[in-house]
């Protein structure tokens, strides 16, 4: 059986945690806060919208070590893609979608379970590593459930199978 990208990068993401200075795959800077970036955020996108993926994480952990990019928003029908924005077609529940510094984003763990499906791999790894001490595994295994049938969705539970196992064990 051929090893997937997920097996070969077990052993790196494993031990990333050993120095704190070393993020995967990220070179950046370290003096964005996540309310300087809500604030930015508010001017760009307006009122009402919601960030998701990378956008939602560093709002959520703080910009530390991380290029701002384009805004991640999830978009509607009704909108049209602004400027400087990456658009995602999802489908969130009203539980979750969370309001940071005033702006609306997806909560911390759908954020979690978005990036382990959808994001780079080092990003999606560097992202498990960073929540679990912070997040509540029962909280992030309830969102994995609710999203079964999710493009990448199986990704999602290799990934966080392979690094944060007591979530889904």
């Amino acid at each position: 059986m051929p090893l997937s990208s997920i097996d070969l990068a077990a052993p790196l993401v494993r031990h990333a945690h050993c120095d704190g200075s070393v993020r995967l795959g990220h070179t950046l800077p370290r003096d964005l806060e996540p309310s300087t970036l809500a604030g930015w955020i508010r001017l760009i996108e307006g009122p009402g919208v919601v960030v998701c993926m990378e956008t939602a994480f560093l709002l959520h952990v703080g910009g530390a070590g991380y290029t701002p990019g384009p805004v991640d928003v999830v978009g509607t029908g009704s909108r049209l893609p602004l400027e400087r924005t990456h658009t995602f077609a999802f489908t969130l529940a009203p539980s979750e979608v969370t309001t940071v510094d005033g702006v609306r984003a997806t909560t911390p763990e759908r954020t979690l379970v978005d990036l382990a499906r959808l994001a780079p791999l080092a990003r999606a790894a560097d992202a498990l590593i960073w929540a679990r001490p912070v997040l509540n595994p029962e909280a992030v295994a309830q969102v994995v459930a609710a999203q079964r049938g999710l493009h990448r969705i199986t990704r999602a539970r290799q990934l966080i199978m392979a690094l944060w196992p007591e979530v889904l064990g």
